[in-house]
């Protein structure tokens, strides 16, 4: 199997079976996030379009795990005489697991997207308020017209 992240890296990998496939798969995009986030020294509520992007490209391929998994289910439950039975259950494991870290994965990039729109929005909080500082004035010394000049 080749599994290639544009813009990353590739990974070159044999699996004695597709589902063993899934599971190194999953456990590749498990391991690279906890690897970037520690990389980065970055939480999840620190935004950079670095690590948001990266969250895509996660879900990217989580998502792409999802529908082969789903497929091999599909296929198990409809194969003829009858469903195989171990497929399925294999399957629904795999599906399972990858599900899990899907959504734990989209939930980490909303946690990012949120952040990111609070920095935006405090950025042009501050600029409004920096405008909205007036200038200071010069005191101007007037003359009081009813004194008499001597």
């Amino acid at each position: 199997m080749d599994l290639s992240i544009p813009g990353e890296k590739n990974i070159y990998l044999r699996a004695p079976s597709s589902q063993e496939r899934q599971l190194w798969l999953v456990a590749l995009g498990s391991s690279k996030a906890c690897l970037t986030n520690g990389k980065r020294k970055e939480s999840v509520t620190e935004a950079s379009p670095e690590a948001l992007k990266s969250k895509k490209n996660e879900l990217r391929l989580y998502c792409d795990l999802l529908m082969q998994q789903v497929h091999v289910i599909k296929t198990a439950a409809t194969q003829e005489p009858s469903p195989d039975v171990e497929k399925l259950t294999d399957g629904s494991n795999l599906l399972s697991a990858t599900c899990d870290t899907f959504i734990k994965t989209l939930e980490d990039c909303m946690k990012l997207s949120i952040s990111s729109i609070s920095l935006h929005e405090k950025a042009h909080m501050n600029d409004k308020e920096l405008n909205n500082i007036s200038k200071p004035t010069i005191p101007v010394m007037r003359s009081n017209s009813t004194e008499k000049k001597a």
